[in-house]
């Protein structure tokens, strides 16, 4: 997928999923592309952090499948096609994945506690802030626009898990936090931080997952 067009603030705030090299430093990042989220400098850091990302990336790949089923009923939101939706929708958190991911180490507050991140996870719903009448963004910028954090709150995993109806979702968030201590075990990394962003009107999660070195 071609990585969304970005201003000077926006390059220096998308980053490699592993090194975390930002596009201000000259390193063009392109995008998974499997599920077309996450964001890699070379070959090198996404197969360094493939153990880290596999659980999110087929997930969210699950999610692809449902919105070809629902463009397939010609299922509309706001006088949008669901599939135009899920696209904008991906655009925009190619361009705020790095301000969430800043949300989400401030939320988790790790230097109070370290081991949050095998505990808690952060839970952020989103909804779509356009219509048919919203001109298609050719900038960063605009595209911010498509859409708005409505909440972000702190969820015990222990306490969440067993209540998502989604089987592919509970598994990926405890395989996420099982790779995570066994990270921090071998000194591999720090561990991983675990965020579901939730787009109310498709019903659509995205698991995003951060290896934090």
């Amino acid at each position: 997928m071609p990585s969304a067009p970005l201003g000077k603030h926006g390059a220096w705030l998308k980053q490699c999923m592993y090194c975390h090299i930002s596009e201000r430093d000259g390193q063009k990042l392109m995008s998974c592309a499997a599920c077309r989220v996450a964001h890699y400098c070379n070959r090198e850091c996404q197969k360094n952090d493939w153990k880290n990302h596999k659980a999110a990336c087929t997930l969210n790949q699950n999610g692809d499948r449902v919105v070809r089923k629902a463009t397939e009923e010609s299922v509309m939101i706001n006088g949008l096609m669901f599939k135009e939706v899920d696209h904008r929708f991906k655009k925009w958190q190619q361009v705020a994945q790095p301000v969430l991911s800043t949300l989400l180490l401030d939320a988790l507050d790790l230097h109070a506690d370290k081991d949050r991140c095998f505990t808690h996870m952060l839970w952020v719903t989103v909804v779509e802030n356009m219509s048919s009448k919203t001109p298609k963004a050719a900038t960063s910028s605009d595209i911010v626009k498509y859409f708005r954090v409505e909440d972000a709150e702190v969820k015990l995993i222990a306490a969440l898990v067993p209540t998502l109806t989604d089987a592919g979702m509970r598994s990926a968030i405890t395989s996420s936090v099982e790779q995570s201590r066994s990270m921090r075990k071998t000194g591999a990394a720090f561990g991983i931080l675990i965020m579901v962003v939730y787009l109310e009107s498709l019903n659509l999660q995205q698991l995003v997952t951060i290896n934090k070195i």
